[in-house]
């Protein structure tokens, strides 16, 4: 049998992306270059990360921002809080 291979517009990799690298321990980078986001992007996704630092729910690392283990425990609210900031 064929498999069929799905491909992902730009904007689809860019939620994938986002949502496994805030399930890992490294985290989101943010360096334009590096991500895949685009500046005004990552300047949403950094606006939404310091709302969530003082809730100790997010906290920037060398080159970006991981969510904290209390973070984790709404790691599903706070994905959807970042994918809602790339698609506006």
């Amino acid at each position: 049998a064929r498999q069929r291979i799905e491909g992902l517009t730009r904007a689809q990799s860019k939620i994938e992306l986002l949502f496994l690298a805030l399930r890992t321990a490294a985290g989101v980078e943010l360096s334009a270059a590096n991500s895949g986001f685009s500046p005004p992007e990552i300047e949403r996704l950094t606006a939404v990360k310091s709302e969530l630092e003082p809730q100790g729910l997010a906290q920037t690392t060398g080159r970006g921002f991981r969510v904290t283990e209390n973070g984790f425990l709404f790691i599903n609210n706070l994905t959807e809080r970042f994918i809602e900031c790339l698609e506006t």
